[in-house]
């Protein structure tokens, strides 16, 4: 909701885990897989997971507030409330158009624990996570340079 929203869902900011990355660093995950200019280990039929760290809603919320000084809801509501929103945004979008500022689907993405391990591309491919909160500073701050916010 353009960090305008009334708050977060409770369960999923307190709870569960989400991955995150940051892309802005490193070499492309295709070379650290394939093993171009000597990056790599990739083994044929091998699967790789490239993320940076897992975090609750909370945490991400919490070091937003510190990468850009803003001071993103953190109110915990119900989660029936959120998906009441969706369903009124996606019945808005059907009669008017544009596009909705919450749907069901996402909200629903709340309730499951989405954590995931580099730790197999670490060992294998050299891959070397960026902490989110470092990942977050750095996107701020090429964002404010793109004059973007």
């Amino acid at each position: 909701m353009g960090g305008r929203g009334p708050g977060q869902p409770v369960g999923g900011g307190q709870r569960h885990q989400e991955t995150y990355s940051h892309n802005g660093d490193g070499p492309p995950a295709d070379a650290l897989v394939a093993g171009e200019k000597g990056l790599g280990q990739g083994q044929p039929g091998e699967s790789y997971i490239l993320v940076d760290e897992n975090a609750t809603l909370n945490q991400m919320v919490a070091w937003l507030n510190e990468a850009t000084g803003a001071r993103l809801p953190r109110r915990h509501l119900p989660l029936g409330m959120f998906r009441a929103i969706a369903a009124c945004e996606e019945l808005r979008v059907r009669l008017f158009g544009g596009t909705p500022e919450l749907v069901r689907g996402g909200v629903e993405s709340f309730t499951v624990h989405w954590a995931y391990s580099s730790a197999k591309a670490q060992r294998e491919l050299g891959f070397e996570p960026v902490p989110l909160r470092e990942g977050l500073e750095k996107t701020y701050r090429w964002l404010q340079q793109q004059r973007l916010v």
